[in-house]
């Protein structure tokens, strides 16, 4: 048979490193343009067929299939997008868990018999992914803190390095558990928290964060961190490096540095240093009172959430804001209540519109990660999924609170909306006799 008539096959392909993979797929298109990753291909390949992309991460996952538009003979790999790229990312191992037998090494062509078996136990983890527990693939599984961890160097305070919150945290007289557990660092989580990779290097982390450290797309604990900090007011980019300033009795806990005792020419003495930029900047002080305020407003918020119907939408923002077209900039967060006791977060620096969505339906929504690419134009510094009421509360306070000259809760302002009822209630029917139609007046 002819090599240009022959059935399509199918390729494994290696795209890496792993953050510029990514970041070619979702990142915002400043970020996406600037990544450069490497693309590993087997030898001998034709237009048509397909290939899956594997992407080597805290386990190797599968990033997306598309389908070939170039050959080998093209000296090119142009692809167009077939299955949609997984931005949740699918395990390998639970890939081969399904199959009961090894993936190849990509770059590879898989046997076409392999390929469909392959192809169905894709599916199905799509369908239904394994939980990282069931995949011992990181040694994570079986290590708690109250164990005897012979061999851990935990390294870090007695709370989660992520998020910062201890075994039982509470936010405003709302109980939030959090079961901290021992994470196990891998080399590119030692080299964000600038420490030698070393065989049991371990962090402390509350059972939230690992269970997104655990994701086949494994952000790396500082990931974590850096999105709980404000954006850098040069670069826009999650990678504000904490300052501590004098002489600290011990060595900084990952993502904080020591920055001597001298301040700059101004005598300032900023609160933050861009990892990426290297932009420094402060927050500035924060009275007791103010900090009390910040906290009763995110019980107020937990408080002002609770059992809302589907379709609730709240929205935030400074209270004197007046439309100033779309060049303006504004901090604006956004809560909207979806099927199932999820809410969707949104925050943004230009006002948010009001979504028109299908359904609120929930399925296969990942819940508590932050999500940085374009799936909402109006939303520039990302959105998650959360049934964690005291989560969204803290987020949206932390949005304020660190970021765009929002001084104090006083200079916040909000709105609300229920969604529209289509039918009326049965008190403001009526029928008419002679043709049977259904008829109402709504009061105003």
């Amino acid at each position: 048979m002819d090599a240009h008539t022959r059935a399509p096959r199918v390729h494994l392909c290696r795209l890496s490193p792993r953050r510029d993979a990514l970041d070619s797929y979702f990142a915002l298109d400043h970020i996406a343009d600037a990544a450069h990753p490497l693309w590993e291909m087997p030898a001998q390949y034709e237009s048509g067929d397909t290939v899956i992309i594997v992407v080597p991460a805290r386990e190797p996952m599968i990033l997306n299939i598309e389908t070939l538009t170039s050959s080998s003979a093209d000296r090119g790999c142009d692809t167009e997008d077939s299955a949609g790229a997984e931005t949740d990312g699918i395990s390998v191992p639970a890939i081969e868990q399904r199959m009961g037998e090894p993936m190849p090494t990509a770059p590879a062509t898989l046997d076409p018999d392999y390929a469909q078996r392959w192809m169905a136990a894709y599916d199905a983890e799509r369908s239904e992914p394994t939980p990282w527990q069931l995949r011992y693939t990181t040694g994570c599984a079986a290590t708690r803190l109250q164990h005897d961890d012979t061999g851990v160097d935990i390294v870090g305070a007695a709370q989660c390095l992520c998020c910062d919150t201890g075994p039982s945290a509470a936010v405003s007289g709302h109980e939030s558990p959090s079961v901290l557990e021992v994470h196990l660092c891998n080399d590119e989580d030692a080299a964000d928290m600038g420490m030698f990779p070393r065989p049991g290097l371990a962090v402390r982390v509350c059972a939230r964060c690992h269970a997104q450290l655990q994701e086949p797309y494994g952000p790396t604990v500082m990931d974590i961190l850096f999105v709980q900090r404000p954006p850098c007011p040069e670069c826009s980019r999650h990678q504000a490096l904490r300052l501590m300033w004098g002489m600290p009795p011990t060595p900084p806990p990952p993502g904080t540095i020591a920055a001597g005792c001298t301040p700059g020419d101004d005598g300032a003495l900023p609160d933050y240093r861009c990892r990426h930029c290297g932009h420094t900047w402060s927050v500035g002080p924060e009275p007791q009172h103010l900090e009390e305020h910040w906290s009763e407003m995110a019980g107020w918020l937990v408080e002002s959430m609770t059992d809302k119907p589907v379709g609730f939408v709240l929205d935030l923002g400074p209270r004197d804001y007046s439309d100033g077209g779309e060049d303006e900039q504004v901090v604006c967060a956004q809560i909207q209540v979806l099927d199932n006791d999820v809410m969707l977060l949104r925050r943004s620096t230009v006002e948010l519109g009001h979504l028109l969505l299908a359904d609120y339906s929930t399925a296969g929504v990942v819940l508590d990660r932050w999500y940085f690419d374009n799936h909402f134009d109006d939303c520039t510094d990302g959105y998650f999924f959360s049934r964690d009421l005291d989560l969204i509360a803290t987020t949206c306070v932390a949005w304020f609170r660190d970021n765009w000259g929002i001084a104090s809760v006083d200079d916040i302002g909000c709105s609300y909306r229920f969604a529209d009822t289509l039918l009326p209630p049965p008190d403001l029917r009526g029928t008419d006799d002679d043709r049977g139609d259904k008829f109402f007046t709504e009061p105003h």
